[in-house]
């Protein structure tokens, strides 16, 4: 359920009204205003002529009244454009002319009794709503709603309870049973969270599909982009297993084109002449027997004392014939006898 603060406008005075109405699926229903001049207009002049305009929209009852009660206060009700007779917040406050007791008051005998009903409703209720929100977080009592929400910057009942459980903070209510209802309307926020996400998601790319982006829009892209570069690429690997599935899949049976193959000795050698030198030229793998872990390139004769050849996390290793120079890979204690761990400079694949 969804909650909206919508304004309808008489097109032909231009007198307004402000209020809240919950909604399921589309907040078109035809709703235009349950007050009482405003449902006296709509009968009078009809309800074309009238426009409605959604100002917000809430997943909260309370902060769709609270941000009504922010429009609607004293100084719009008085207002003689305005079909409101009370202030917002579904509270029933009368102020301005055209309210029925505008000019009168409250006897005292009326007073009287309604200050005693209030009393009898408060010594029978034993406690005040707000002392639900009496809690501990992060070793700081807090005792109601507003304490909570100046204590997290957090300014809605969904942010509130968002931020309450998120992990952030250490949380225990004082009531047990309201804290589990909290717990049971975040995980409902959670849910409807990521039910919004794949609405949006799918909405946007409905939005653009098929759109070409203008070059406006693409120099901004790029301007916002210049400068900056993803990890894979910084570091100069692929670390995203599905960009990598995608492209195995993409190259399975294919083989490079000779244009390819040319444009790759074009890049390489542009890349020698802008002076780089290759860090790993002409250095092996030498790895820690005792600690496979420990792995590094080396010349020949400057690798550490003790250890070996080789990558450890290889399952199968080069060797190779000494008599044909034959190079073949296979796993430790499985190669022919004679053959040599390593490989020769001059050799030929065996696969």
């Amino acid at each position: 359920m969804l909650y909206c603060v919508y304004k309808t406008t008489n097109l032909i005075n231009e007198k307004e009204y402000i209020g809240f109405h919950k909604f399921k699926e589309s907040v078109d229903d035809g709703y235009m205003g349950s007050g009482k001049l405003i449902k006296r207009a709509l009968n009078l002049y009809g309800t074309d002529s009238f426009d409605k305009e959604v100002i917000a929209i809430f997943h909260d009852i309370e902060d769709a009244k609270e941000y009504e009660r922010f429009l609607v206060d004293k100084k719009y009700v008085s207002r003689k454009d305005t079909y409101n007779l009370s202030i917002g917040g579904d509270v029933c406050i009368l102020y301005g002319e055209s309210n029925g007791f505008y000019g009168k008051s409250h006897s005292i005998e009326s007073i009287k009794k309604a200050k005693e009903s209030r009393e009898k409703t408060i010594t029978e209720r034993g406690y005040s709503q707000k002392n639900k929100y009496h809690c501990m977080v992060d070793n700081t009592e807090l005792y109601c709603l507003l304490d909570i929400k100046k204590y997290i910057n957090k300014w809605t009942l969904y942010s509130v309870v968002r931020y309450l459980f998120s992990g952030e903070f250490s949380v225990s209510f004082f009531d047990k049973d309201f804290e589990n209802e909290i717990k049971e309307l975040y995980r409902k926020i959670k849910k409807e969270d990521e039910s919004y996400k794949k609405i949006l998601t799918k909405a946007c790319s409905d939005r653009f599909l098929g759109v070409k982006k203008t070059k406006e829009h693409r120099d901004k892209i790029g301007d916002g982009h210049r400068g900056t570069k993803k990890d894979w690429v910084a570091n100069g690997i692929n670390k995203d297993p599905q960009k990598i599935e995608k492209t195995r899949q993409k190259h399975i049976g294919s083989k490079r084109s000779e244009s390819a193959k040319e444009n790759m000795k074009l890049a390489q050698r542009k890349i020698y002449d802008n002076g780089f030198i290759n860090p790993i030229k002409g250095k092996c793998g030498y790895h820690n027997p005792k600690n496979k872990k420990e792995f590094g390139f080396f010349f020949e004769d400057s690798y550490p004392d003790n250890w070996i050849k080789g990558n450890p996390k290889a399952k199968k290793k080069n060797y190779y014939d000494p008599d044909t120079l034959i190079c073949k890979r296979f796993e430790e204690n499985e190669q022919p006898i004679g053959w040599i761990r390593g490989i020769t400079k001059k050799i030929k694949y065996e696969l």
